[in-house]
């Protein structure tokens, strides 16, 4: 081999051992969250989390943490109950265009229990426990294909999956088009743009911590839809049920005034949007403040909150909960009234006999 195509062939080794690399390094864009799974953390013996327990912030925190690499772009790293990961959130706006290495690199991470769990005499694990993540993370953040400002076309359809963000840049010799965005399979938004106008629309699902606590055995859904910008309206369809109960969650406060309405003729819930809403729907009623002061009550205390009773559909039977309730408790009584009637006749009917005999 001749020494002068040496130079070359080391080159393209690189730059292929570079691509390799970026390949297998996971991509974010802004807003997006990277989850480290919980059984890649380990004690100082070896062993991992115990199965058996929920992975979550009511038995572990952050204990340590070190970014040695972009952490101006890291939002915050915490613990997620909805997946129970280690979730590392990016900032949802200020990122450099995606590069080919990596930005933002994690040498640390560890958790630690918060409190000792014991069952039928074992430990499942100690108050102060460490778990560490083996090795470190290395993500590749930037911002990808969010800006469209090219297209001159009459209809714009996008798909966005969770924790996607998009900015739609639309030319000044750009006319007007229908804009059709699909958030997952939960909801789908249609609206209208113009040119020279800016406008970002965005998806993400993660369920707020408080409200899981305070409705443990609701099946619910988290739709929080992002549009921004000078013409942001959207007509939205939700994918969801009629006797389910949909709300928005409007700083922390769960309501249904001026709220997604039931509609007939089309079968489905829909609304008018002018800027970010966040929808929970459930299939029940849900506690309209659970950040507030019924959130600390004991569970003693829970049964006497008022939670949110409407409902568009009340045929469907669930908004008749409380009447049939209070129907059984009445026929219990009556059931126990007869119960002790008859128990005081016999015992009368019994005194007369004695007093007959004697």
């Amino acid at each position: 081999m001749k020494k002068k195509y040496l130079p070359i062939i080391i080159g393209l080794a690189v730059c292929m051992a570079t691509t390799m690399v970026a390949h297998g390094i996971p991509t974010l864009n802004a807003g997006e969250t990277y989850g480290v799974p919980y059984s890649d953390f380990y004690d100082k013996s070896g062993n991992s989390i115990d199965t058996r327990l929920t992975f979550s912030q009511y038995y572990f925190e952050i204990s340590k943490k070190k970014i040695s690499k972009g952490a101006d772009l890291v939002k915050e790293i915490t613990i997620s109950d909805l997946h129970h990961e280690v979730a590392i959130v990016i900032n949802d706006s200020g990122l450099p265009p995606l590069p080919s290495s990596p930005n933002v690199v994690i040498e640390r991470l560890e958790v630690q229990a918060k409190k000792t769990v014991r069952k039928d005499g074992e430990t499942f694990i100690r108050a102060g426990d460490d778990f560490s993540y083996q090795g470190s993370i290395r993500l590749r953040v930037g911002i990808t294909d969010s800006s469209h400002g090219d297209l001159d076309v009459d209809n714009l359809d996008l798909t966005l999956h969770p924790s996607d963000k998009k900015t739609i840049q639309w030319n000044e010799s750009t006319g007007s088009g229908d804009v059709t965005i699909r958030y997952g399979d939960v909801a789908t938004g249609y609206g209208r743009v113009y040119g020279g106008e800016t406008i970002t629309y965005g998806y993400e699902n993660d369920m707020p911590r408080a409200i899981i606590r305070k409705n443990p055995n609701a099946k619910m859904t988290s739709i929080k839809i992002i549009s921004e910008g000078q013409a942001a309206h959207l007509n939205i369809e939700l994918d969801a049920n009629v006797d389910d109960f949909v709300y928005i969650n409007k700083n922390g406060v769960l309501t249904q005034d001026d709220g997604p309405t039931w509609n007939e003729d089309s079968y489905q819930w829909e609304d008018k949007i002018k800027t970010t809403t966040h929808y929970i729907v459930s299939d029940r009623k849900l506690y309209s403040n659970p950040y507030g002061e019924d959130a600390d009550k004991s569970k003693n205390e829970e049964n006497k909150d008022d939670p949110p009773t409407k409902n568009f559909n009340p045929n469907t039977g669930r908004g008749e909960t409380g009447v049939a309730i209070s129907g059984i408790f009445a026929i219990m009584m009556i059931t126990c009234v007869s119960v002790v009637m008859v128990t005081l006749r016999r015992i009368i009917s019994k005194g007369k006999s004695s007093n007959e005999n004697d």
